[in-house]
């Protein structure tokens, strides 16, 4: 069942983000805390909810021209008894793996969409019994995603979440074959809130280098004091072009101002920070469309038992004949994580019993089985399997000394269903496991129908002390 659940576990990642916006130079920090619910998509048990709480210490304020520094966060992501089902069934003991968050930051000169944020979950315990569980986690964001160059208001939302490289183990610390080192698509549910924070930048006094204190075009020496045309010997002892003041102090094209230093287009305020476009939350982090859930995880039926198919082989002992019949098969098994109870569709094929009726009559019967109802039962997840099967049997020929037929026929049919319950232990659905009665009861042949030595052949079949032995093997 690969997937199952690891999905919770990465409830945690979304908290990383908390720190984008933190940490520094900032006046003072606030705690924020959301919840959400995302629809995973995992292996075996296919979609199931997760429900994360990230929480933090988020600055209000935060300095124009500073890097936001990393910062530790932490929290809780709740994992559903369903998923600790699904993981227990195939073995599992334990739950680990990464996760990455999915942010979108809103602020003057943004927004920044679509970054993403690794988180770490630890290894935690999968209860048994099955039921509801918290996952643990910590982690810090990076270091250097963002730096602040414009004052205004800015937003960080939470639009997305990627549960990646989930691993469960079993109780000797061994992966489990289906459910180890894999990724489960997430999607926000609909009608989620994603503003994680909200905090102002601010224009720490004249930090910005670029815009007050650019020296290129205030102190430009280069046009203002050329010296070459100034101190050319040269020319400055010829008299006739010495005090030619027109050419040689020419203020015009040495000192023009107007393209050099034009701050009309250098510094426009009105493109570079229009706070309506840049800081808008509304178009940015709209949750309909950057996290609608329908495609990726379309949760048609959360609970939708798991769909399982075996191959069966086996023997069926019949204490009367003093015989055996071999079983061969399959069973098309649906099974339920919520209640850990399935409904089954057996199919036994057609086969010939070899039996010693009278303690030396050597017999041979020609067996069908027709399954009434469905086969019920349920498997927990210690690995211990139960069923429950109720079928006719039919004698379609009864022979004896190899060939001289002495009854049966299509109608030579029990008179109700036989009842066989079987259990096993150690049952992986991935894998089989073997199934055993302990006695069953073959009810008597429709005598009228199985020929004229119907109630012979009656003696020697029907009757109590029965029992079967089946082996199941997991169809890939």
């Amino acid at each position: 069942m690969k997937a199952t659940l690891g999905a919770a576990v990465a409830a945690g990642v979304v908290a990383t983000f908390v720190t984008t916006l933190g940490g520094g130079d900032s006046a003072s920090a606030a705690p924020v805390k959301l919840t959400q619910t995302y629809d995973c998509v995992f292996p075996i048990i296919k979609n199931d909810p997760i429900e994360i709480t990230v929480e933090g210490d988020v600055p209000t304020e935060f300095p124009v021209g500073k890097t936001v520094p990393a910062m530790d966060f932490s929290g809780p992501a709740k994992v559903s008894a369903r998923a600790a089902q699904g993981m227990s069934v195939l073995g599992g003991r334990t739950l680990e793996g990464k996760a990455t968050a999915i942010i979108d930051i809103q602020y003057p000169g943004g927004p920044l969409k679509g970054v993403q944020i690794p988180a770490k979950v630890d290894k935690a315990n999968i209860p048994d019994p099955a039921a509801a569980f918290n996952l643990k986690w910590a982690g810090k964001s990076p270091a250097d995603l963002l730096t602040f160059e414009k004052p205004g208001p800015a937003e960080i939302h939470v639009v997305g979440l990627k549960l990646h490289n989930l691993t469960v183990k079993n109780e000797a610390g061994e992966p489990v074959e289906q459910l180890n080192d894999f990724d489960a698509p997430c999607k926000l549910k609909e009608g989620q809130k994603t503003l994680l924070a909200k905090g102002e930048i601010v224009d720490g006094g004249g930090t910005d280098p670029t815009d007050a204190t650019d020296p290129t075009d205030a102190t430009d020496p280069t046009d203002a004091t050329d010296p070459t045309d100034a101190t050319d010997p040269t020319d400055a002892t010829d008299p006739t072009d010495a005090t030619d003041p027109t050419d040689a102090t020419d203020p015009t094209d040495a000192t023009d101002p107007t393209d050099a230093t034009d701050p009309t287009d250098a510094t426009d305020p009105t493109d570079a920070t229009d706070p309506t476009d840049a800081t808008d939350p509304t178009d940015a982090t709209d949750p309909t469309d950057a996290t609608d859930p329908t495609d990726a995880t379309d949760p048609t039926d959360p609970n939708e038992p798991i769909a399982l198919a075996y191959d069966l082989t086996g023997n069926s002992f019949i204490k009367a004949a003093n015989g055996n019949a071999p079983l061969s098969g399959g069973i098309d098994v649906r099974y339920d994580l919520s209640s850990g109870k399935h409904d089954s569709k057996l199919e036994l094929k057609d086969t010939t019993g070899k039996f010693t009726i009278m303690g030396f009559l050597p017999t041979t019967a020609d067996i069908h089985f027709d399954q009434k109802g469905k086969t019920t039962g349920s498997l927990d997840t210690k690995g211990n399997l139960t069923s429950k099967s109720e079928m006719n049997v039919t004698l379609t020929s009864v022979k004896v000394f190899g060939g001289l037929p002495i009854g049966g026929g299509e109608k030579c049919t029990t008179s109700k269903p036989a009842t066989i319950e079987l259990a096993g232990t150690g049952f992986q659905p991935y894998k089989g496991g073997k199934l055993a009665t302990k006695d069953y009861t073959l009810p008597a042949l429709d005598t009228a129908n199985c020929g004229f030595l119907g109630g012979i052949i009656n003696t020697f079949m029907a009757g109590a002390g029965n029992t079967i032995d089946m082996d199941l093997k997991y169809k890939k």
